[in-house]
């Protein structure tokens, strides 16, 4: 995978399906400025809701920007 051409891919991946220690390594090749530029800008439907909530409100420190759940949580079927 290629870091730049895969970026959003990659982000929501780890976000949605690593732990701490994946989030850090992440956190280590992207900033927290375009992890979060990401994360906001293109919304993929990857998460479960406490994994939404957990990320953007602790990870990323969003908890204060407004964006609509229904862009980000997976259905369960």
């Amino acid at each position: 995978m290629d870091e730049e051409q895969d970026r959003v891919y990659i982000i929501h991946q780890i976000l949605s399906y690593g732990g701490l220690k994946e989030i850090r390594q992440l956190l280590r090749i992207y900033t927290l400025k375009e992890t979060r530029e990401t994360f906001i800008n293109y919304p993929k439907k990857v998460y479960r809701p406490a994994v939404f909530y957990f990320i953007k409100h602790f990870i990323l420190g969003l908890k204060d920007k407004p964006l609509k759940e229904e862009d980000y949580v997976k259905t369960p079927f």
